[in-house]
């Protein structure tokens, strides 16, 4: 197993420090104190305050460790393993391991279900492993969580089980474990090649995104498609909009004048209008703009209705851009009635996502008193917010209220 023992001297290496003199430290950790021996520990093996002694920062891990203390129970276990300070004791490391474990520290869970997994210090026992690991996993520790996935991807010490692999994988990757981003990307691969939609798509956005493995559009395209004929709407709406950008296609699509280009377009509102269909409010708001511009030849003819019908629904789920495109709709009385309040209710709904469109429109309303009673206290305050994403016109006008 790939364990690191330059990393688990940087881990022994590493810890809080708190901001009282050497001094006062020393006074409360000879007067029993556990946490001040452990903060002594600490100094003593980092050399912060004090000349670095390995010796000494056992010897007051060890104090504290006595006491119970679950963080010097793990860094003495640590210093046992590798002979850091004391004898290499594997056996030690391990009693002290567990002595932290128990007490629900999840690096000493890890450790401790690697000393088992490798039997270092203890008799091999993968079961003894999984158990301890499950333990740390179920408290979000990375490691922890990508070692599980490979105890159910191979069957190390529990029933194999692809789904618990990818289940535990995934929240390792999502933590940015490299190793798991890895493994997620490679069963993917293998779920997809038996054609299952979701990990189709899942695996186009790791060739999107280069999660796992080299960055690559066209393989991103490839899937997504496959996923996309199968009815996934998340990976309807990806191909849309990879045939939206010209991400991994024919031909990039800005133009609109070359054939193949027009065929491109035509393909991103086709997609994206049956992932909205499904519900999708991505797909929902990318369709809506699709129909107020009506640029997209060959794609639809501009209906301005069509895109508020599309905005609506995307908006009722919470799209911020469909939330502020509706309120504009609104205010403009563009493919819906005029209505000041239904505008200033969508740009609020907006602006309180953090849309800064939307906060700079709200801020022209309470400062010209568009359908409210004129505030400019609210009008800076929304100016403002716009204005620290640098939204060019709530910049300008923070300007000349300054000036």
């Amino acid at each position: 197993m790939g364990f690191s023992y330059g990393y688990l001297a940087l881990l022994i290496a590493t810890g809080p420090a708190r901001a009282q003199s050497v001094e006062v430290q020393i006074a409360e950790a000879k007067a029993g104190d556990a946490q001040a021996q452990y903060i002594m520990g600490h100094a003593y093996r980092s050399g912060e305050g004090v000349e670095r002694d390995d010796e000494l920062a056992v010897q007051w891990w060890t104090k504290a460790a006595e006491q119970g203390h679950a963080d010097a129970q793990y860094r003495l276990g640590l210093s046992c393993e590798i002979g850091m300070g004391v004898e290499e004791d594997p056996e030690q490391a391990v009693r002290w391991y567990r002595k932290a474990a128990e007490q629900g520290h999840a690096d000493a869970l890890y450790w401790l279900g690697r000393s088992y997994a490798i039997g270092m210090g203890v008799e091999e026992d993968d079961e003894q492993a999984f158990q301890w690991w499950t333990k740390a996993a179920e408290q979000g520790h990375a490691d922890t969580q990508y070692w599980l996935g490979r105890s159910y991807e191979t069957g190390m010490g529990v029933e194999q089980d692809y789904v618990e692999a990818v289940h535990w994988h995934r929240k390792a990757a999502e933590q940015g474990h490299a190793e798991a981003l890895v493994a997620l990307a490679d069963a993917w691969t293998d779920w997809a090649e038996t054609g299952d939609a979701d990990a189709q798509y899942r695996l186009g956005l790791s060739y999107e995104i280069g999660e796992g493995v080299q960055q690559d559009y066209e393989q991103a395209v490839y899937w997504y498609r496959e996923a996309a004929w199968q009815g996934h709407a998340d990976a309807q709406y990806e191909l849309g909009m990879a045939y939206r950008l010209g991400k991994g296609v024919e031909k990039n699509i800005i133009s609109g004048e070359d054939a193949e280009e027009r065929r491109n377009i035509k393909r991103a509102v086709q997609w994206h209008r049956k992932a909205a269909r499904q519900g999708h409010a991505y797909a929902q708001y990318w369709l809506g703009r699709s129909y107020d511009d009506g640029s997209l030849v060959d794609g639809v003819k501009r209906d301005r209705e069509q895109a508020v019908q599309w905005w609506t629904k995307a908006a009722e789920q919470g799209h911020a851009g469909a939330q502020y495109e509706l309120g504009d709709a609104y205010r403009k009385g563009r493919g819906v009635q005029y209505d000041p309040e239904q505008a200033l209710y969508w740009y609020r709904e907006a602006a309180k996502q953090g849309h800064a469109g939307a906060q700079y429109e709200l801020g022209v309303a309470y400062f010209g008193g568009f359908g409210v009673e004129v505030d400019r206290e609210q009008a800076t305050y929304w100016f403002r917010k716009a204005a620290r994403q640098r939204h060019i016109g709530a910049l300008d006008r923070m300007r000349l209220h300054l000036q």
